[in-house]
This record gives structure tokens, C-alpha cells and sequence, in this order.
């Protein structure tokens, strides 16, 4: 346990050692019902509760590079592993991380034998919080917005398609820093 969080992995001697794993094709990937599952029987089975923490996600953001793969014509991979995301929920909010994906106790299972292969950011429940001054600058956030968040974009790539996108309704979340 480091800082009250807890990590386990499955014992990789145990996997099967072979490796002549076909890929994955996309009527390989069960559904997000069937993936959750496989995580909602895992921490059933040892003990390990869903207190605070929100409905599961199924982390998809491999995804993206799959449907880049597929809109250039190429062959596409498709992972084996999928993570499943139980945010944390703190009153009616839920928390994400900085790169605003949801932030919470993580299962990821692979799919191939439909095992989980690790639980990560079990917390042991222990939190701290900053009164930070909420920006409320109009202008100021879209500026943010605009560069492409806190860090900043490296910009675009040579050839490259441009996009215009249209903000939504600005909402108060919680944010993970560690």
C-alpha cells in the first residue's frame, strides 16, 4: 500500500505462456454489460466494496486509434485487456482525472480468458481537499479551452484535419491531483 492505495495484480506465472495469440478481431470484444461483469463478480468475490464510487465505465479510448487505423484503411488492433472505471462520487459529483477521463477504482480483465488481471486505485478512503478560488472569467476558461486545456496542445499535424467544436455547458466537477 502506498499513500492508502492498494494495487493487486494477478501473478503473471500463471497465464498461459504461449504466445500464439491471434489477434483480436471486433466480434471479439463482449459487450460493456458482459465486461462489467466479469469486474462486478471479481470484487464480489473478495470483498472488496463499491461503497462511494459510481456506476462502471468501460474505459474506451483505444478506440480512438482504431477508428484512425480503420479511416486511413488500415488494419486496426484491437486490445485484449479492457479497463473498467468505477469513478469515485463525492456528494452528486463524480471526480476525473486531468486528462478528464473519469477517476476511480480501475479493473482491468483480459479478455481473452475473461480473468481479472489487476485492480488499481483502491483507496483506503482517506482524502484531502483545497478551497481553490473557482474561475468564473468567461473569457479566461475559453482561453483554457482554446489551447487545449491546462498543458496546452503540441499542435497539429502536417495535413492535418481542423474541426470546430462547440462548448457545452461548463459544469463543477472534482478533480484528482496526485
Amino acid at each position: 500500500m502506498t499513500n492508502g492505495n492498494v494495487n493487486i495484480y494477478r501473478n503473471w506465472s500463471s497465464w498461459n505462456q504461449e504466445n500464439n495469440y491471434d489477434p483480436i478481431r471486433a466480434d471479439q470484444i463482449p459487450s460493456d454489460e458482459a465486461i462489467i461483469a466479469v469486474a462486478d463478480s471479481f470484487l464480489n468475490r473478495y470483498g472488496i466494496s463499491k461503497e462511494g464510487l459510481g456506476q462502471p465505465i468501460v474505459d474506451k479510448g483505444w478506440n480512438v486509434h482504431v477508428q484512425m487505423s480503420l479511416s486511413r484503411g488500415e488494419e486496426a488492433y484491437y486490445p485484449d485487456m479492457m479497463t473498467i472505471v468505477y469513478p469515485f462520487v463525492f456528494g452528486e459529483s463524480t471526480t476525473a482525472s486531468n486528462g478528464d477521463t473519469p477517476s476511480g477504482l480501475q479493473v482491468t480483465i483480459n479478455i481473452r480468458d475473461n480473468k481479472v488481471v489487476s485492480v488499481w486505485n483502491l483507496l483506503t478512503g482517506q482524502f484531502e481537499g483545497s478551497l481553490y478560488t473557482m474561475t468564473t472569467d468567461i473569457a479566461r476558461i475559453q482561453a483554457l479551452a482554446e489551447r487545449g486545456g491546462p498543458y496546452g496542445w503540441a499542435g497539429m499535424q502536417e495535413g492535418a484535419t481542423t474541426l470546430t467544436l462547440e462548448l457545452g455547458t461548463p459544469e463543477l466537477i472534482y478533480s484528482e491531483y496526485r
